[in-house]
């Protein structure tokens, strides 16, 4: 089986988040034998063809030239797009390049896998053209990017309805595209994943005796609810002032965060740690004893799998993909959006009670091995695959 996954982000380097959860899908695959191709656009210091973990690599250039291009990677696609009249400009020639270059190579491939809806456009006109599969996975923030306007967003949706399968990362992306009026039987929710963490146990020297270390990870924007966390701390160190939040990641709304904890005079008690790779965070994650996600938005979720593959407990929004992974409860406790009274009283509770949040720790591990592993993940696509081939014979 051949699958070629068309993508907006994809790793440019070593230890680079940028749409690692479309390496991990394509790099288990090829373990379990499937020949997987990815074509994503360049960067600035990106090679034309590599391959890496066993996926071929292909990039192309969407714009004049690499240091140019402003639609992809950064703050991502969503945000430069809102931010930068230049990459609002780069969308239909980036949607134009990907289906040329797409066209090209998508020849003797089994299934096209399109992740995020805009990608799904050129892989629509493809299968008219070459009638290829074509699966699509939506991840969530994709679907903040629907169109506004009903005749475009009427011709939208009826065009990537035309896909054999669409792959929802939660069950609350299955439901809004179901709204959104796509039949619930060409959707199937298989979320993203993780390699398992060998935990080394490594105690911070630094940490005092009372001191609680929370974190939260992700970029910072608007969606993440991160002032609400702020907030949530002002009355955490009211009773806990050896209280500790580590901010992990960088975003536009940094510096806004920054002048906010200092006006709440929590400039000791929050770190702005800033981007750090992959495994750093979840080192970081191992040292501390609460993981926070107030989201607002949350399509899956991905930084609360990382808690729970550190054995951490969660304290996460009621909302979208975060209810998939979360038990409340069980591996942690879920909030209200927008809270930051009830967000402050779960935190606080959590460090009242270290037999819980030890127990909802284990407890997330033990799920995040049974239902979350790349492994099992990888497993589900495969499935899914065969599946679309068979009926197609």
């Amino acid at each position: 089986m051949k699958i070629c996954m068309l993508t907006t982000s994809y790793p440019r380097f070593k230890g680079d988040y940028a749409g690692i959860f479309v390496h991990n899908l394509a790099k288990e695959l090829v373990k379990q034998g499937t020949k997987v191709s990815v074509l994503a656009p360049h960067d600035v210091e990106t090679k034309d063809y590599e391959v890496i973990d066993g996926v071929e690599i292909l990039r192309f250039k969407y714009w004049f030239t690499k240091q140019s291009q402003k639609l992809t990677y950064g703050e991502g696609m969503s945000n430069n797009f809102n931010n930068s009249f230049l990459a609002k400009i780069q969308l239909p020639f980036l949607l134009l390049f990907l289906f040329i270059k797409s066209l090209k190579i998508t020849k003797s491939y089994d299934i096209i896998h399109a992740h995020f809806l805009p990608v799904g456009l050129p892989a629509i006109f493809i299968k008219k053209i070459s009638k290829k599969k074509v699966v699509i996975t939506v991840h969530g923030s994709d679907i903040l990017t629907i169109p506004r306007n009903q005749l475009i967003k009427k011709i939208y949706i009826g065009l990537i309805k035309h896909s054999d399968h669409i792959i929802a990362v939660s069950n609350a992306n299955k439901k809004k595209l179901i709204e959104l009026g796509f039949k619930e039987d060409m959707i199937f929710v298989i979320p993203n994943g993780i390699y398992l963490y060998e935990l080394k146990n490594v105690k911070n020297p630094k940490k005092k005796k009372d001191e609680t270390k929370i974190v939260w990870t992700g970029r910072m924007v608007e969606i993440k609810g991160l002032k609400n966390l702020i907030k949530a701390m002002k009355i955490v160190v009211t009773s806990y002032p050896d209280s500790k939040l580590a901010l992990i990641g960088d975003g536009p709304l940094k510096n806004n965060l920054m002048n906010l904890s200092e006006d709440l005079c929590l400039k000791e008690n929050i770190d702005f740690i800033g981007y750090v790779k992959n495994e750093a965070i979840l080192e970081y994650l191992e040292n501390s004893d609460i993981f926070v996600l107030p989201s607002t938005f949350e399509g899956f979720g991905i930084s609360a799998l990382e808690a729970m593959n550190c054995s951490k407990p969660i304290i996460g929004s009621n909302i979208g993909g975060i209810v998939d992974i979360i038990e409340d409860k069980k591996n942690g406790l879920l909030v209200e959006p927008e809270n930051h009274q009830q967000l402050a009283e779960k935190i606080c509770y959590l460090i009242e009670h270290p037999v819980d949040r030890i127990r909802m720790g284990k407890e997330g591990r033990k799920i995040a091995e049974k239902n979350f592993t790349w492994e099992k993940i990888a497993g589900k696509t495969f499935e899914l695959y065969s599946k679309l081939l068979k009926n197609s014979s």
